[in-house]
C-alpha cells in the first residue's frame, strides 16, 4: 500500500476514542488494562478490515470472469490466516460451457488457497521458530497476535 492514510486514521482514531469514553464507565479504574482490551479491538478491526477486502477483490475477479461467459457452479469458502487471526474469503469455482473448462479465480488470479498464510504470518511465525521451539514460538504468537 503505497497511499498515506493518516486522514482515515485520525478519523477512525477520533471514533473509537469516543466510543471507549461512552461506553467504558470505569476507564479511571481499569485504566492499565485498556492498552491490552484496546489491542483486542484493534485486531478486530484489521481481521474485518482484511476479510472486506478479500472479499471485495474476490468478487472482482470473479465478475470479470463471468463477464467472459463463465457461469458460478459451486459456491466454497477459503480458510486463510492473516496476521489479525483467520479469515474465510469466498470463492466460487465457474464454469466455462464453450471451453468446457472450469476455473477458480480466487486461487488461480489472487494466489489464495484454502488453509494458507500470508507472508505476514510465515514471517511473524519463523522469527518466533528461529529464537525458541516450535511449541514455544505458537504460544508467543498467540501472545502477540492473538
Amino acid at each position: 500500500m503505497n497511499q498515506n492514510y493518516s486522514d482515515i486514521v485520525e478519523q477512525v482514531s477520533q471514533i473509537l476514542l469516543q466510543a471507549i469514553q461512552e461506553r467504558e464507565s470505569f476507564l479511571c479504574e481499569d485504566l492499565k488494562e485498556v492498552e491490552v482490551s484496546l489491542a483486542k479491538l484493534l485486531r478486530l478491526v484489521g481481521q474485518q478490515v482484511m476479510s472486506m477486502l478479500f472479499n471485495s477483490l474476490a468478487e472482482q475477479v470473479t465478475q470479470e470472469e463471468k463477464q467472459k461467459g463463465l457461469v458460478i457452479h459451486r459456491h466454497s469458502r477459503l480458510k486463510y490466516s492473516v496476521i489479525f487471526g483467520n479469515i474465510e474469503i469466498n470463492s466460487p469455482y465457474l464454469w466455462d460451457k464453450k471451453h468446457h473448462r472450469g476455473i477458480s479465480p480466487v486461487k488461480e488470479r489472487l494466489g489464495i488457497k484454502s488453509g494458507e498464510r500470508s507472508p505476514c504470518v510465515k514471517r511473524a511465525l519463523t522469527d518466533f521458530g528461529a529464537e525458541e521451539s516450535f511449541g514455544q514460538a505458537s504460544q508467543r504468537f498467540e501472545e502477540h497476535y492473538g
